[in-house]
């Protein structure tokens, strides 16, 4: 389990941990009405501390936004903005070490119903361990018994939190199966992704992973390998 910095952003300041809260009765609650983006920050030998992609993981958290219709994140924030907030979060904890960021746009207006567009909304952020997913040193893998949510039910491309019930029961089954981690297929039973993160495999001396029609998230990790492949 990862441990938590003890400040966060949330509503607008900086607060303690225990007492960023939103409501039982928000659409975040709710209904899942909530996109993130989740980035590593580098912290280096002169203490410097590297966010990997901002801009990137800025964008994505934009376009989850639009895609589900979370238009009042978009007319509010801009990059600059975005990133005081960052700079605040790390500046307001005692981060010596790499860490991840989660920055979520929550829609919080409360028993809204099932809708979102023209709804307010609130933006947060904290700070955890920067553990790895899987171990490096290797895992084991089973097929997922639950199929991918396709694009056309639930937008992969965006990074919807109630989505992610789908990853929950894919990787509990894993889990409970004695695996690390599961492989999900699509709905035509192609391979697609993992739980939480993309796949790659290396075929004759390609590098292969499944395409964007996969029914896959576009991954920011994923888009940097096929960079430093293309450039090898």
């Amino acid at each position: 389990m990862e441990t938590m910095e003890k400040n966060v952003y949330c509503d607008g300041k900086i607060v303690d941990a225990g007492k960023a809260k939103l409501s039982v009765a928000s659409s975040a609650v709710l209904y899942g009405l909530s996109v993130y983006t989740v980035f590593p920050v580098h912290v280096n030998g002169d203490g410097e501390k590297l966010a990997f992609r901002l801009q990137d993981h800025y964008k994505r958290l934009v376009n989850s936004s639009k895609i589900i219709g979370i238009n009042s994140f978009v007319e509010q924030w801009d990059y600059a903005s975005f990133l005081d907030v960052v700079k605040e979060l790390l500046a307001s904890n005692d981060v010596e070490d790499d860490i991840y960021v989660r920055a979520t746009v929550h829609v919080d207006e409360q028993i809204a119903g099932t809708k979102v567009r023209g709804l307010k909304h609130t933006l947060s952020m904290f700070i955890y361990d920067a553990v790895p997913i899987l171990s490096p040193e290797g895992c084991r893998l089973k097929t997922s018994l639950w199929r991918r949510i396709p694009d056309n039910s639930i937008p992969s491309r965006a990074k919807v939190n109630g989505a992610y019930v789908n990853s929950v029961l894919a990787k509990q089954d894993a889990l409970d199966s004695g695996y690390d981690d599961c492989i999900f297929l699509d709905v035509q039973g192609h391979v697609c992704e993992l739980s939480a993160a993309n796949v790659f495999v290396v075929r004759h001396g390609k590098l292969i992973t499944p395409s964007n029609a996969s029914d896959l998230l576009e991954g920011i990790n994923r888009n940097t390998v096929i960079m430093l492949a293309k450039d090898m």
